[in-house]
């Protein structure tokens, strides 16, 4: 299991932790590459061995941005820069 970033009151993190199902052991891998700025609130995904971070915010900025974590290398790559989503116009 992975966790990215999160958040309280008005500090926000950018760090990658692990938990091992089996071990039942957390550990801090090392990364590369331009790692996303420091978020709570954001939503992720897992596509096969690529975890994509999207969106969230800190206290005073709401990101629409997305970036992708190269679960095998632990590499960061910056995905796209997102459009705010509109409603449906009837």
């Amino acid at each position: 299991m992975r966790i990215f970033g999160g958040g309280f009151w008005d500090k926000s993190y950018n760090d990658l932790h692990t938990f091992d199902l089996e071990d039942l052991t957390w550990s801090r891998p090392s990364d590369s590459g331009t790692l996303p700025s420091p978020r709570a609130g954001c939503s992720a995904c897992m596509m096969d061995n690529q975890l994509c971070i999207m969106g969230g915010g800190d206290i005073s900025t709401i990101f629409s941005d997305m970036h992708i974590l190269d679960t095998s290398f632990l590499t960061v790559s910056s995905a796209a820069a997102l459009g705010t989503p509109r409603a449906k116009e009837r």
